[in-house]
């Protein structure tokens, strides 16, 4: 039996990838070692409707993706494994073999092949959950919770006003969260540091005459403190914070409604949105570069490849990768709007979720290999970007053609 002529060079090359939870770590950095690689689209998958605060999340090469219509799990090449039915509002948080996803007042524990392993309940809403080491960390109303993987409580700290974001965890395992309090319509966050044991061992509070991070955006974790963002109201004061760690706070102006900031370590960049913009400052604030206006961002939160490329979608559906001097790499008009997280697989794939209903992906274009020489004319062997052999006349799209001694062409019809 003669071997396959032509193989896709579109295999994993990582089984341990992982995208765990929202903005990818516990700091919420948004950051990836992994390297996108948005040449082309490679599917559309059609989901059910998607909550403006859920997004996916990835491990082994599944992806797994809550939406208000029920949890549902994807392989990377859209083919659908498994749905869990009910209403689930946030990004779940992952481990190597537990899905932690919230719904309004519940917290489930799923395996991955969607198995229900255990329903916590409690008496306000939960935002997404967050896992550092092998503990599960929620808010809830004026507390915040240390968990165990089983579902077993380990303690709870009450703050004297309310959490609107779930917590971040630094690499060292300080917990922070942020609070917001009123008196008489004077709206101040107050931003909450713990250890491992729940003692407090931090504290800093802010007054801003504006309700801060609308209802559910988390905090970023730096080196030298905590980014907060402040969610806008006409004639107030808003913008993103960074509250240090040594006391005291900066602030520079930016809209951010419920998108998150980015941090990318090994450039030291914090990026943000303002309103219509990406703009990318030093660890201090200091500005670098801002975009071009983009449209409206109220809920994509940017993320950063591992050669610096940032990553983020519009409320009018526009993808777009930036590259780190702040020129447009790639773009795609999606029709409708963008309003979760983007996450980078191992293999240069991204995946992006719209309010359509419909999961992107974005990835590098397929190559095709000629294992051995032909015994007849390959010319006119035309195969689309699916791998599949196709005929002529060709419709307009992507095709590669096998031309003699084992060559390949791209064609653009």
């Amino acid at each position: 039996m003669k071997k396959r002529d032509y193989l896709f060079l579109f295999l994993f090359l990582s089984f341990s990838f992982s995208w765990y939870q929202f903005q990818n770590n516990s700091s919420h950095t948004g950051y990836t070692e992994n390297i996108s690689r948005p040449e082309t689209l490679l599917l559309i998958r059609q989901i059910p409707s998607l909550s403006p605060f859920s997004g996916p999340s990835m491990i082994y090469h599944r992806i797994f993706l809550p939406t208000s219509n029920g949890l549902f799990c994807f392989s990377t090449n859209g083919e659908s494994l498994w749905s869990v039915p009910g209403s689930f509002d946030n990004v779940l948080a992952i481990t190597d073999s537990i899905l932690i996803v919230s719904s309004n007042t519940f917290l489930y524990a799923f395996n991955l092949n969607g198995d229900p392993l255990w329903r916590l309940t409690f008496q306000n809403q939960i935002w997404h959950p967050t896992i550092w080491d092998t503990f599960i960390f929620i808010t809830e109303g004026n507390r915040v919770w240390k968990l165990k993987l089983n579902g077993e409580t380990i303690w709870s700290r009450r703050c004297y006003s309310f959490y609107n974001a779930p917590p971040a965890i630094d690499d060292s395992g300080r917990i922070f969260v942020v609070t917001l309090s009123s008196t008489v319509g004077w709206f101040a966050f107050r931003v909450y540091g713990f250890n491992q044991n729940g003692e407090q061992i931090f504290f800093h509070e802010e007054w801003t005459m504006s309700e801060p991070g609308g209802n559910r955006i988390p905090p970023t974790i730096t080196p030298i403190g905590v980014i907060v963002s402040t969610y806008p109201q006409s004639g107030w004061l808003y913008g993103c914070y960074l509250v240090y760690f040594t006391g005291g706070s900066r602030r520079w102006e930016g809209t951010m409604w419920y998108s998150s900031p980015a941090y990318d370590p090994f450039r030291n960049r914090i990026y943000h949105v303002d309103d219509n913009k990406i703009v990318a400052r030093d660890l201090n604030g200091n500005l670098i570069w801002r975009s071009i206006n983009l449209g409206r961002i109220s809920y994509s939160s940017p993320t950063v490849d591992g050669e610096g490329k940032i990553i983020i979608g519009t409320d009018f559906g526009i993808f777009y990768v930036f590259n780190p001097d702040g020129t447009i790499n790639f773009s795609y008009e999606t029709g409708s709007g963008i309003l979760t997280h983007p996450i980078v697989s191992s293999d240069g794939k991204i995946f992006i979720a719209s309010s359509s209903g419909r999961l992107y992906c974005f990835g590098p274009y397929p190559v095709l290999i000629k294992e051995e020489p032909s015994e007849r004319n390959d010319s006119e062997k035309i195969f689309d970007i699916a791998g599949r052999k196709v005929e002529i006349p060709l419709k307009k799209g992507i095709y590669f053609k096998i031309i003699n001694k084992g060559g390949i062409k791209k064609l653009k019809i």
